[in-house]
Order: structure tokens, then sequence, then C-alpha cells
């Protein structure tokens, strides 16, 4: 069944790459249709047409996926890991080493810190305003604060992170 529609993925995903050309058409295609095969067993005929399904999931699934990567490298470059603010010509080599950086970052920081860097890059959690850092900063204390942590060692979490992020 899902073969019978694979032209409006096409569709979709070039609709992607031509508004931004930097975009690769075969990866996006690739994602899509693995995210509409995997997807495929919770199609239900009653809920609406399968073309509506499969635009819904293939649209959806390639928003996340460009939405997570645009968050890892704002969040790759605000740390100080990425030296070419030129996202245009980021290459493969470059993402590598700074992806290298960043483990390597996370390594050496306690687990309450590394707690934070999940809150922070996990697409999972609420939305935080990542590029006014104060705001983003009162909704992690916030959220760790409902987490139980006090204070004080939010404080010295917080201190880390900046001690760390600055000898990057």
């Amino acid at each position: 069944m899902l073969t019978e529609h694979l032209n409006l993925v096409r569709k979709i995903v070039w609709s992607y790459v031509q508004t931004d050309p930097r975009l690769d058409f075969d990866d996006l295609y690739s994602e899509a249709c693995l995210a509409c095969l995997v997807a495929w067993k919770h199609y239900d005929p009653a809920q609406g047409k399968e073309t509506t399904f499969i635009w819904t999931v293939a649209h959806n699934h390639i928003r996340n996926l460009l939405r997570k990567e645009i968050k890892r490298l704002n969040t790759m470059e605000s740390a100080g890991l990425l030296d070419d603010h030129n996202t245009d010509s980021w290459d493969c080599a470059s993402v590598v080493v700074a992806q290298d950086e960043w483990e390597r970052l996370l390594k050496s920081l306690s687990p309450d810190a590394r707690a934070v860097c999940s809150i922070i890059t996990d697409s999972n959690k609420p939305y935080l305003p990542t590029d006014k850092p104060l705001k983003c900063q009162q909704r992690i204390r916030k959220l760790l604060q409902w987490k139980g942590w006090d204070a004080k060692r939010i404080n010295a979490c917080f201190h880390e992170l900046k001690l760390a992020l600055h000898s990057v």
C-alpha cells in the first residue's frame, strides 16, 4: 500500500529541499520513507485517507528531524564547539570534530551538569528559548526545582557549566 504513495513522499521532501538547497534530497527521502514504514502499522482507515496519514507522518518526521539538527548545531555553536558560524560551509569533518568535542566536554562534567545538558538538548522537553539565555536559565531552574533540586545544587551546576564552556 505504501509503495503506491511514494510520489507523495517525494513531493513532500522536494518542498523542503527547494526551500533550503543545503538539504540532501536522498537523505530526507530515505528518512521520510522509513518513518512512513514504521508508522504504517498505526494507520487506521476509519480516521482518514492513506494519503493524509502519509503526508502527516512524512512532514512531521522531516520537520522534527530538521528541528533536532538545528537545535544540536545551535547548542554546539553556543558551547563554542563550532568555530565557523557560517552554517553554509560546515562540512562533515567539522561536524564530526565538533561532536567529538561535545562528547569530550560532556564526559568531563559531573552527573548534575550532564543532566542540565540533557534538558537543553532533549527535544522531548518543553520549549527552551535558547536565543534568550536568562529566560532559558529560569525555565531550567524551575524544572530542576520541580525535580527536587535545591538552589545551592542548581547554582553549583550552572557554575560548573559556565567554567566548562569558558575553558573550551
